[in-house]
């Protein structure tokens, strides 16, 4: 039903285009993807955070920094972003998932009110994500006293996620001043432009979803082992391509927002594309404890399979990357800790002998 403009309640946010009318009772709507995402998201991401967390405490009884630190039970707290998806499906259903000019006039003060809340949500948000899965490859792959190119890497991964999302927090939180323009822009103060800070985000989380994607691999690929035993290895961590994914259609959506004419439903594209980012980064810390966790609940034998539970002496190696390196160099038996799990890998090249156990 097309609406007649009665009074300023009924007043449309926005000029329609030429022959279009404003329609406030049952207006185009991307609110279908937006559910479909957030719930799909939510449901697999909790039964991956729950197959990681009943692995690390029940199967392997280990728990890691990664698990303990603030960004992670910050995670944790909001259920992997649970309250950024809650707060994100409200909003786009105000007016975020339509065309700007089937928003009225009234709803638009509370509408930007809750666009720069989940501005201010998402920075700390995608860091405790980022920063737990950066922290866990570190620890498997970038031992201090080494040093070598993955270590650093890693560390200008966290250093740029660290800087970037809560620099990104306080730039959402004093967006306007005082914050009473952010509702209405008639009030006297400055704002800065929240569309190339959006962007500038775009641009840091495809580098960091890439170099998450990268990094592991990278170190992966310099182990002495047959390239079917990397690639096998390797596997558990190419869901980050995943990631990179979401983050270049994610890019797309936040450059169009720089000079769309619709700027509501773009807004609402590069949230829906963010919410997938986010469960990739996720499902990136927890896939190095799925495959112990599926071999349990089908009740195979972990021992012959070449999976086996942590805390033996035979895997005292795990413990830090630097004594891979030196297991190489001697040809001796190496552990690389991979997460929570054992895969034993029989190197069969001259120049490595034995067998080498890499826990994932």
């Amino acid at each position: 039903m097309l609406s007649n403009i009665t009074s300023f309640d009924e007043q449309p946010a926005f000029t329609p285009p030429p022959d279009v009318l404003s329609n406030f009772t049952n207006p185009p709507t991307l609110m279908t993807w937006i559910i479909g995402v957030a719930v799909s998201r939510i449901v697999l991401m909790i039964a991956a955070m729950t197959a990681r967390l009943y692995t690390r405490v029940v199967l392997m009884k280990e728990w890691w920094q990664e698990d303990c630190s603030f960004p992670s039970i910050l995670l944790k707290l909001s259920i992997g972003g649970l309250t950024y998806d809650g707060l994100f499906v409200y909003t786009a259903n105000l007016g975020l998932a339509r065309h700007h000019w089937d928003i009225r006039m009234v709803d638009m003060p509370r509408l930007l009110e809750l666009t720069n809340i989940l501005s201010i949500l998402y920075g700390p948000t995608m860091f405790a994500a980022k920063f737990s899965v950066l922290l866990q490859l570190k620890r498997i792959f970038g031992a201090a006293r080494q040093r070598d190119s993955a270590w650093w890497a890693l560390m200008i991964l966290i250093a740029v996620v660290t800087v970037y999302y809560w620099v990104c927090f306080f730039i959402f939180v004093f967006q306007c001043w005082p914050r009473a323009k952010i509702q209405n822009p008639a009030i006297k103060g400055v704002c800065i432009d929240p569309f190339y800070t959006t962007l500038t985000g775009g641009v840091v989380n495809l580098v960091t979803d890439v170099g998450i994607l990268i990094a592991p691999i990278f170190a992966i690929w310099h182990l002495q082992v047959p390239i079917k035993r990397k690639l096998g290895v390797a596997s558990v961590f190419g869901v980050g391509l995943f990631g990179c994914v979401t983050g270049v259609f994610s890019m797309i959506w936040r450059v169009r927002l720089i000079t769309s004419s619709d700027i509501t439903r773009t807004l609402a594209q590069c949230g829906i594309w963010g919410m997938a980012e986010l469960f990739a980064i996720i499902l990136v810390g927890c896939m190095p404890s799925l495959p112990l966790f599926a071999k349990t609940i089908l009740g195979r034998d972990r021992m012959t399979t070449g999976y086996s539970l942590g805390g033996s002496s035979r895997y005292a190696f795990s413990r830090n990357r630097s004594r891979i390196a030196d297991g190489v160099r001697s040809n001796t038996k190496i552990g690389t800790e991979l997460g929570a799990v054992y895969i034993t890998i029989d190197d069969e090249s001259p120049a490595v002998q034995g067998s080498k156990d890499v826990k994932v």
